[in-house]
């Protein structure tokens, strides 16, 4: 987009391609790909009705052809019997079941994201409904307000048009998660943090240039270059102690894959079922490729092909053992009291702060789910993805929200049990 607004209308075709494929890959960027192609579009044509000469039917027509081709397998995949992604998104975003957050809630996510605390910079781990480091905000601010001034004084022509595109995606961005609606979580804005580091990077190319141009007063750079530069290494400073995502899933899978060593016979295939009310089956997709690391591969069933990869998936019938990891500590109390089971291997992720503080979530959860009404609630806590489906479609006040949130991100223990055949790894 950027060397589309510097005239190089040739790059447009490679954007369309970029665009269409974020697109594709996840719904959040279609307010943000479709605003930017849109602008591109109409600044080309702009460009045209100025300049007849300029020719724009080359890089227009490549970008036309690449859109159809790239469409091609989504609208086949809609035609075929049953209801059809295409179809399915319009019905869910045609047709809202829940308010949008509206402005203010989106500020503030953009606040938290365009930050020198801020996601981009230490990882995941914030969500958009947070509050944001004021401090770290004012710095980004302040940083970004720097750039774009020292970019009209250099006069460069280059730095505009990127901080125009910037402006722009910005700007689209904002509308964009003022209409998200239900749950406001990080990942539907997780492109922000593309535009935050461009942002930045764009301000500091202009400081330096800065400090190269003699046009420029000696106090004044030296006073921008100040400012700049503690502010990145304050920045830098608050991303030192950030943490892995999901750091209790790799403990888990850390302090299981040991245990199992040598206890598996070469001879015999195993499959890999999961019980897992808190993960999105991540925990069980780690072990496979824990396992496979230590020479000891583990399949799964058919269905999870796609995310394991296909030559990791086998029938029931191609398999000897089925091996149920299960998660929580009911879960496994129920699984301890089967007879055709044997347990291989038990490990708790948590520390003791954790399994303290998590004991005393689950004992104000099931107390706010009572008092709410939605007793129903607590026995699904435990079920296959139970926290992830409470967290995602049941309508729960901020505090249980929060609660459960929490109780989630801490983890549960797990244990390994050798089933017969065709088991089900179903409590």
């Amino acid at each position: 987009m950027w060397a589309v607004a510097l005239g190089h209308h040739k790059y447009l075709p490679v954007a369309t391609a970029i665009g269409i494929h974020c697109v594709q890959t996840h719904i959040s960027y279609v307010p943000l790909i479709g605003g930017l192609l849109g602008l591109a579009l109409l600044v080309v044509l702009i460009r045209r009705w100025q300049n007849p000469l300029l020719s724009v039917r080359q890089p227009l027509g490549i970008s036309a052809g690449i859109g159809v081709l790239m469409w091609i397998p989504p609208v086949i995949e809609q035609l075929r019997p049953g209801p059809g992604n295409l179809g399915r998104l319009w019905r869910h975003f045609s047709q809202p079941s829940e308010d949008p957050v509206g402005l203010t809630a989106a500020l503030r996510a953009l606040a938290g994201e365009f930050n020198l605390a801020g996601p981009f910079l230490t990882g995941p781990g914030r969500a958009p409904y947070d509050p944001p480091h004021v401090i770290g905000f004012l710095a980004f601010l302040l940083i970004a307000g720097l750039g774009v001034v020292l970019s009209r004084r250099l006069q460069d022509r280059r730095m505009q048009s990127l901080h125009l595109v910037l402006a722009a995606g910005t700007f689209i961005g904002l509308l964009a998660a003022s209409r998200v609606f239900g749950h406001f979580y990080d990942y539907v804005i997780r492109w922000m943090w593309i535009l935050a580091l461009m942002w930045m990077a764009v301000s500091m190319w202009a400081i330096v240039e800065s400090l190269r141009n003699i046009r420029i007063r000696r106090s004044f750079v030296v006073a921008v270059t100040a400012c700049a530069v503690g502010a990145v290494v304050w920045g830098g400073g608050a991303s030192v102690g950030a943490e892995p995502p999901y750091i209790n899933d790799s403990r888990l899978v850390g302090g299981l894959a040991p245990i199992l060593q040598g206890r598996f016979d070469p001879t015999k295939n195993y499959l890999l079922r999961w019980h897992d009310p808190a993960a999105l089956g991540g925990t069980g997709f780690g072990l496979v490729l824990e396992m496979e690391k230590r020479g000891i591969p583990l399949y799964v069933d058919t269905w999870a092909s796609a995310a394991a990869r296909p030559h990791r998936a086998r029938v029931v019938e191609e398999t000897d053992v089925v091996l149920c990891m299960v998660v929580g500590p009911e879960n496994i109390e129920l699984f301890r009291n089967r007879s055709n089971v044997s347990e291989l291997a038990y490990f708790d992720p948590r520390s003791l702060a954790e399994q303290t503080e998590s004991d005393m979530l689950r004992e104000r959860i099931e107390e706010l789910m009572n008092a709410q009404g939605q007793p129903e609630l607590i026995t699904r806590m435990d079920s296959q993805y139970g926290h992830i489906q409470i967290l995602l479609s049941e309508q729960t006040s901020v505090e249980l929200f929060t609660l459960l949130d929490r109780y989630s991100e801490i983890r549960l223990p797990v244990a390994l049990f050798e089933a017969p055949q065709g088991s089900l790894c179903i409590p």
